[in-house]
């Protein structure tokens, strides 16, 4: 048993230094690539890495560098505020629903209709309707992701309800609101953070993949949706403009994935025990 809480500990330190990582490069990064993401240099399209060009540059001759660091800004940006949006929103609904049971069967069958949608295509068809830009791909992937954090805490706040502590509140007279924030959602908190960081990791898979299709991002907006995008015509001559930001994305999420689920061990009791 000692064993697998190391691992678990092991895992959670490696993922949450990676993730800290990605997170400071997406914040300062940019601050210190002086390279202009958007400057082209046809005269150098398609160099192979370099002492100049780290990452090589692209079929405009843009450095591939100074872009992969602005797009870790971008696709942050969005996964963070989606998580929040989704959190905020969520957590909301599931305590209203798990506490009020008339508000239950409405507002669960509103968050299973979404559901049963795949969220990818979902996302496309809010995406397709509101417009492009990057307010209108927080929305879409917002809306997508809330029935998650909204199931997950009503399902928490069913079985908190129960408890002697919430049932002795309500019978000396203490408001709805104030047992909802007080006494039930701090028992969420834990479920809650372990959903946020799955939902952080799809959010940025979600995002490469919808600019990647066409129906996300600009095209002159540096994300690494658009870096592969552009450089899926040219995999034999240059095959570092995919590669690099494939790698990016997939250690990203890895790492986001790593510290939701070294997350869910150690804050779970029944996993704890086994």
């Amino acid at each position: 048993m000692m064993r697998k809480i190391k691992k678990r500990y092991y895992q959670i330190i490696i993922g949450s230094v990676i993730s800290a990582l990605i997170l400071v490069i997406a914040v300062f990064g940019p601050i210190f690539v002086k390279t202009d993401p958007l400057k082209m240099d046809v005269m150098n399209r398609l160099t192979k890495p370099c002492v100049i060009h780290w990452f090589g540059t692209d079929s405009f001759g843009r450095d591939l560098f100074s872009r992969i660091v602005f797009g870790a800004r971008i696709s942050l940006e969005i996964g963070i505020t989606t998580m929040g949006v989704s959190c905020i929103l969520g957590v909301a609904l599931g305590l209203l629903a798990g506490y009020y049971k008339r508000l239950d069967s409405i507002l669960m069958r509103i968050m299973d209709a979404t559901l049963a949608f795949p969220s990818i295509l979902l996302a496309m068809v809010l995406i397709a309707t509101l417009g492009s830009g990057i307010p209108n791909i927080i929305a879409a992937l917002a809306i997508t992701n809330i029935p998650k954090v909204a199931r997950m805490t009503r399902g928490v706040t069913l079985s908190v309800k129960e408890m002697d502590h919430v049932e002795a509140a309500y019978a000396i007279g203490v408001g709805d609101l104030r047992i909802m924030v007080r006494h039930i959602l701090p028992l969420c908190l834990s479920s809650i953070i372990v959903v946020l960081t799955s939902i952080l990791a799809s959010t940025v898979l979600a995002e490469a993949s919808l600019t990647f299709l066409g129906v996300g991002l600009q095209p002159d907006i540096p994300s690494w949706g658009n870096i592969i995008n552009e450089g899926r015509m040219f995999l034999s001559q240059a095959p570092w403009l995919t590669i690099i930001p494939g790698f990016c994305i997939m250690i990203t999420v890895l790492s986001f994935n790593m510290v939701g689920d070294a997350l869910r061990d150690l804050l779970d009791p029944r996993l704890r025990e086994n």
